[in-house]
């Protein structure tokens, strides 16, 4: 009876611990799916302006956001395998659809005046 409470204290420790890992990977797998579909969204986007603007707006990425870019188009993209790194891209591939859309949405006045 003495080792009843140590018992429950590691049983309700695994219990949590499994609870927890489970819970970790739903949220890793609805966060990578969101993130492949934000990557669709970007590629339709892109492929509906005009084929001009495709190539200004491709030709004006830095060195660092070509190959990402790329990667988005070719349906090539690398997801992260842990949950801060897939983060990560998710600010990044929000911050090139931002600049996608200020690009075209900056050319579209242009064209009107």
């Amino acid at each position: 009876m003495k080792f009843l409470p140590l018992i429950v204290l590691i049983g309700i420790v695994v219990l949590s611990i499994y609870i927890s890992r489970n819970n970790y990977k739903k949220r890793y797998i609805e966060i990578c799916t969101n993130l492949k579909n934000y990557n669709i969204e970007i590629k339709k986007y892109y492929y509906s302006m005009e084929k001009y603007k495709q190539e200004k707006f491709f030709n004006m990425l830095s060195p660092y956001w070509k190959p990402n870019f790329l990667s988005i188009l070719d349906d090539n993209f690398k997801y992260a395998n842990n949950m801060w790194a897939l983060q990560k891209q998710i600010d990044k591939q929000q911050e090139l659809f931002s600049e996608l859309t200020k690009f075209n949405e900056k050319n579209k006045t242009h064209e009107n005046k």
